[in-house]
């Protein structure tokens, strides 16, 4: 049976109070929040599979909240809670890339069975993306050194990822954490050293 952990956003007291224990009760980690301002800072704490969010609040929308959650947590899955299924609505939700919609009010079984295919859909996106990003790694050559190997794994992260900087740090045999390779802009530089653990 599919599990995952739900991050609820909803300004009804009831409705969301409501929906949390049926996803609960599901098998579902679950919480639920008042508004898009107190699950922006969940997320910072911590991760979720998926979040489900109502489209219209008070405060911040649903949408502008995923929109900043998606900048946070560009994977994480999204589902719109709605009783508006307007297209307007509709076009701006698949721009950001949720994984479907829930029309309140919505029946017990139906909440889960949304939920359920929701974060399905969100693990295979996951999965994906990181075997868009492994693949390249597989074609470095065996015939690299292993520093042109490590600088060539710091590229290839750097541009799949659309980072501006990667740095690789390997750890030597007395704990110092030292600089192997780095890509981009602004590199650490190469003499820094940090130690982990206590010194010896």
């Amino acid at each position: 049976m599919t599990t995952g952990s739900v991050l609820l956003v909803e300004d009804e007291d009831i409705v969301r109070d409501s929906m949390v224990r049926v996803l609960q009760r599901a098998g579902l980690v679950t919480e639920g929040v008042a508004s898009g301002e107190e699950a922006l800072a969940k997320m910072r704490d911590g991760r979720y599979d998926i979040l489900l969010a109502d489209i219209r609040m008070r405060g911040m929308s649903g949408l502008e909240f995923l929109e900043r959650a998606k900048g946070i947590d560009p994977g994480v899955g999204a589902m719109v809670i709605t009783g508006y299924g307007t297209l307007e609505n509709a076009m701006a939700a698949v721009d950001l890339g949720i994984q479907g919609f829930i029309l309140k009010p919505v029946a017990p079984e139906e909440l889960v069975k949304r939920v359920m295919g929701g974060l399905g859909k969100a693990r295979a996106w996951r999965e994906l993306h990181r075997m868009r990003v492994i693949r390249p790694l597989l074609s470095i050559s065996s015939q690299m050194d292993l520093d042109q190997a490590l600088r060539e794994a710091a590229r290839v992260v750097g541009e799949e990822c659309g980072a501006r900087h990667v740095s690789i740090h390997l750890l030597d045999e007395v704990g110092a954490m030292r600089l192997a390779a780095s890509w981009g802009a602004h590199p650490v530089p190469s003499r820094q050293v940090h130690r982990v653990g206590p010194a010896r």
